[in-house]
């Protein structure tokens, strides 16, 4: 039986009380078996605990709490899929997803259906799912996320919580919110670098607003409706490490112009600047964190 709507709204997301540690243990393809079991199925998270998660029936459905909540979903939310098909749940998420913080539970519905070989509706919806990852990819996501959501709940200096992330090491990287361990990607710390000037271009200033982007909105929130591109100084592809002092926060545009050749990055006493090497201008570099040209 169909509970909900089609034009009935979502549930606001409830970002209260929430917590990183469950969501951060389990894989992906477990958060997105969550994720759709809780939305679509209804089930209760002592199902989900035991079917999904693998625990045995002493489970009192925290795991499972945790991950759906660490997202913003409460129990306003448990069924609100139930009797829907999966193209028609794309169809309807779209709609929310201008809003980032839809964004991440979009992308497990459909790694969950991706699983589910009865139906077609990820291939039937491709136009839609192709245009939000193109805008809202999912790293992206999960490290803007990790940033608001874990590492700066509650801080006002963020400048210099921001600043004291450290870089990743043998691939993960550990630091103590609160008097707990929380574990971070490079994801994170590249999203970090774009937080730290505001998602601002290093060279031009210029930043890209997306719909639903409000003046009054605090800065964090802001964020999420701001796109802004990391740019390795030294590429990967040439061995440079996948390090903050070898990104900086870039526009599309200058991002493009660093790539094919035009832009490039040069130290001069007092600071690095970006010297067009087609119309010969510099530009300086607005510089918070430690940049090193290799």
């Amino acid at each position: 039986m169909r509970r909900h709507d089609f034009n009935e709204p979502f549930p606001p997301l409830d970002f209260e009380r929430t917590r990183v540690r469950e969501y951060a243990y389990y894989s992906e393809h477990e958060r997105a078996d969550v994720v759709y079991a809780f939305l679509v199925d209804g089930m209760t998270t002592r199902e989900m605990d035991v079917r999904i998660l693998s625990l045995d029936h002493a489970s009192k459905g925290y795991q499972s709490f945790g991950i759906y909540r660490y997202l913003g979903l409460n129990g306003s939310h448990q069924g609100f899929f139930s009797g829907w098909r999966n193209h028609e749940i794309i169809t309807y998420m779209h709609r929310f997803c201008s809003d980032p913080r839809f964004c991440l539970i979009f992308h497990y519905l459909l790694i969950s259906m991706e699983n589910d070989e009865s139906e077609c509706s990820v291939i039937e919806a491709e136009p839609l799912v192709m245009d939000l990852k193109a805008n809202y990819p999912e790293g992206s996501i999960i490290g803007q996320d990790w940033i608001v959501n874990t590492y700066l709940r509650g801080r006002k200096d963020i400048d210099y919580s921001l600043l004291s992330l450290s870089d990743i090491v043998n691939g993960k990287g550990k630091i103590t919110v609160k008097e707990r361990d929380v574990w971070y990607s490079s994801n994170e710390v590249k999203e970090s670098v774009k937080s730290l000037y505001d998602f601002r271009c290093q060279v031009c200033g210029d930043v890209i607003l997306r719909t639903g982007w409000r003046s009054g909105y605090s800065r964090c929130l802001q964020w999420r409706f701001m796109s802004a591109d990391v740019h390795h100084i030294l590429p990967l592809s040439q061995g440079g490490p996948d390090i903050r002092s070898n990104m900086i926060c870039l526009c599309p545009s200058c991002h493009r112009k660093f790539h094919s050749g035009e832009f490039r990055l040069r130290e001069e006493t007092g600071g690095i600047i970006c010297v067009d090497e087609l119309l010969g201008r510099k530009k300086d570099v607005r510089k918070i964190h430690e940049i090193h040209l290799l």
